[in-house]
């Protein structure tokens, strides 16, 4: 039945909210794990016509972000969790999202939390597990562009990275 089906989603929306907010409490007034000299990405600086990382962002990241079906309540429940426990929303947080796929979950926290500070950590790797959606995803993705798994994990951190600062700074 449909409502078993929502409750059943519900909970899992639920378990995997609390999996992020266990990652982003840890570092709330915390400094980050990962400092600029300890490799931090840098956004690319502009748009290159062309460049892998500019077509995975247009034609994967921003298409798949703007279609995931549960991610408003989801995004919601965690930015809940972040308010309830932060002192003060006024004030710079900083916050780690480890496993942040499309950046969708990073996109919402920045434009509820402007003076956060976010880390989202992914490894942005294909095929890394056969049976994961995901990895299969990033695998045929990987193959479409002639990308190797390094090139796509520094094209989509490249893509990732400038998207988000081009919306947040």
């Amino acid at each position: 039945p449909p409502a078993a089906r929502d409750a059943k989603a519900a909970k899992r929306s639920s378990k995997q909210a609390r999996m992020h907010m266990f990652a982003m409490l840890a570092s709330l007034g915390s400094p980050p794990a990962c400092a600029p000299e300890a490799g931090q990405f840098v956004a690319p600086a502009g748009p290159e016509s062309g460049a892998p990382w500019m077509k995975l962002l247009t034609d994967h990241v921003l298409y798949w972000r703007a279609r995931k079906a549960w991610s408003r309540q989801y995004y919601n429940d965690v930015f809940q969790f972040i308010a309830k426990r932060a002192p003060d929303l006024q004030q710079p947080l900083r916050i780690v999202e480890v496993g942040t796929a499309f950046g969708g979950l990073a996109n919402y926290l920045l434009q509820r939390l402007p003076r956060a500070q976010l880390y989202a950590v992914d490894p942005f790797l294909s095929g890394y597990d056969p049976s994961d959606r995901h990895a299969h995803a990033m695998a045929a993705i990987a193959s479409k562009l002639g990308l190797n798994k390094t090139e796509l994990s520094v094209a989509w951190a490249s893509g990732m990275a400038y998207d988000l600062t081009a919306r947040h700074g």
